[in-house]
């Protein structure tokens, strides 16, 4: 049971950008288009055009349409700029990092000569692909506010008695590093109630909230040519995870004859996690100005591991040392399983002028599953039931052009991803919709090319903070990529 309160605590007390439990698995559900500089230059429209490996990450028939070895490495590098409004009040902060966005091996065995099979190809890729960034800094204050975070606190605690506060209680590790910091007291007539040191007071509350990390896959697939005009593939991927939640929270009272000063609460929140699904995809070109494609992604089942502390620092007028108290270490291991996608593509190609393409995918949030082990059945039910009240299906649509001329190419492309919550509307300006912009340029030649793409991101976002105070950011995130290729 002591490993179950563990795990909640982890998903609501710490994973503060993500107040519910169920947020937790949408946000492990999503995935932006990655891959190489040309296909983020055409918002990852890729799945009906192919020979790119951006086009196999959506679609392995994609890897049909090779006809050469190749070899990519992809950087980006991306800065993030976070407008937080909380009760009125708007602050900004900013982040950056660079990465690794692809890189991969394509293994490509064309006959250009006529053969007694239509078979024309059987080709082999080896690719490891970012597909989701999960940093950002933000940055809330609200200088003069009722809204105490120890008010949750001690009404989280009430029926409890003083004698029996542990770190393993149900209500979590914060409020009882509160009580032992001296934040909260029993009243006297009933130990099962509590005061704060707030009660009554305005406080100027102040929050930063650091997240880092991604999710990334590395992928094996197979793809074939049936006679230039069906192309189908398999790939076998192996996504990975990592996420790392840095909460700073601080509260000083107003009033300067006030015998509390001021505490600070800082959450620490690391979880990582190892899966496996399987892709499958069909490329069909009736004539040759035109393609369609459409592919399926399994689930994905992964494993998971998670850990997070806390610890509270107090300081009162009247008391030289401020009091100091840290949480235990908490562990928990669980699997979750992530919504099946399906995609449909069409291509229109300009002969050796480029290429126009078109994406749609679909995915139900609400199939996302957590799983514990044996004796914990009840709450993987309840969790399980909360994602299925909280989200609904979701559509995504990329588009993308490509304009070539001799060794140059221009690109540009818009891709809009719903909100998954359960009945938001199909807006483009919805709160937890995803727009992208993005534009890009190559060169091509006979045994090397080069590739540059800018893709721009918005989101606004609402979550719950204090007391379930929701505070809305608008998150805008811009990335510039850079892709090396080489074919033999």
């Amino acid at each position: 049971m002591k490993k179950l309160i563990v795990f909640i605590l982890g998903l609501v007390g710490v994973m503060c950008a993500e107040a519910q439990t169920p947020e937790e698995a949408e946000l492990f559900s999503q995935s932006s288009f990655g891959g190489t500089a040309r296909g983020m230059g055409v918002s990852g429209a890729f799945g009906a055009i192919g020979a790119d490996q951006t086009g196999m990450i959506t679609n392995p028939a994609a890897l049909g349409l090779f006809r050469r070895i190749e070899l990519t490495l992809t950087t980006g590098f991306e800065h993030i700029k976070t407008t937080s409004t909380y009760e009125g009040f708007r602050n900004t902060d900013r982040r950056a990092n660079a990465y690794l966005s692809n890189t991969g091996v394509v293994i490509a065995s064309f006959r250009k000569r006529p053969s007694q099979t239509a078979l024309k190809g059987m080709n082999f890729g080896i690719s490891y692909n970012r597909l989701d960034s999960y940093y950002s800094d933000r940055f809330y204050r609200s200088p003069s506010t009722y809204n105490s975070l120890l008010k949750g606190y001690k009404d989280a605690l009430e029926g409890t008695r003083a004698d029996n506060i542990s770190y393993s209680g149900s209500y979590g590790f914060e409020p009882s590093l509160a009580y032992q910091a001296y934040l909260l007291d029993p009243l006297a007539t009933d130990s099962t109630r509590y005061t704060a040191v707030t009660d009554g007071k305005n406080v100027d509350q102040r929050i930063t909230l650091g997240t880092s990390g991604s999710s990334s896959e590395l992928s094996f697939t197979f793809g074939a040519n049936y006679n230039d005009k069906v192309f189908f593939g398999a790939l076998l991927g192996i996504p990975f995870l990592n996420y790392r939640e840095r909460y700073n929270f601080q509260e000083a009272t107003d009033t300067s004859d006030y015998y509390f000063d001021h505490f600070s609460l800082h959450q620490n929140l690391d979880v990582s996690g190892v899966g496996v699904h399987f892709k499958t995809g069909l490329i069909y070109a009736p004539v040759n100005w035109f393609r369609f494609g459409a592919s399926l992604h399994t689930p994905t089942f992964y494993g998971m591991s998670r850990t997070f502390w806390s610890d509270v620092t107090a300081k009162f007028d009247l008391v030289s040392t401020p009091y100091y108290e840290e949480s235990p270490i908490g562990e928990f291991e669980y699997n979750l399983v992530t919504p099946m996608r399906v995609t449909g593509s069409l291509g229109f190609l300009f002969n050796q002028y480029g290429f126009f393409s078109l994406d749609y995918e679909w995915l139900d949030h609400r199939r996302s599953r957590y799983i514990f082990e044996d004796g914990y059945g009840d709450v993987e039910n309840i969790l399980n039931a909360q994602i299925e009240r909280s989200y609904g299906c979701s559509h995504v649509l990329r588009s993308g052009l490509e304009l070539a001329y001799g060794i140059f190419r221009l690109r540009g492309g818009v891709a809009y991803y719903s909100s998954p919550l359960k009945g938001a509307s199909f807006s483009w300006n919805e709160v937890g919709a995803s727009r992208y912009y993005s534009f890009g340029a190559g060169l091509r030649f006979k045994r090397f090319f080069f590739d540059w793409a800018y893709v721009r991101k918005t989101t606004t976002e609402e979550i719950l903070f204090v007391n379930d105070v929701a505070a809305r950011d608008k998150v805008i995130s811009n990335q510039v990529l850079l892709t090396a290729g080489f074919r033999f």
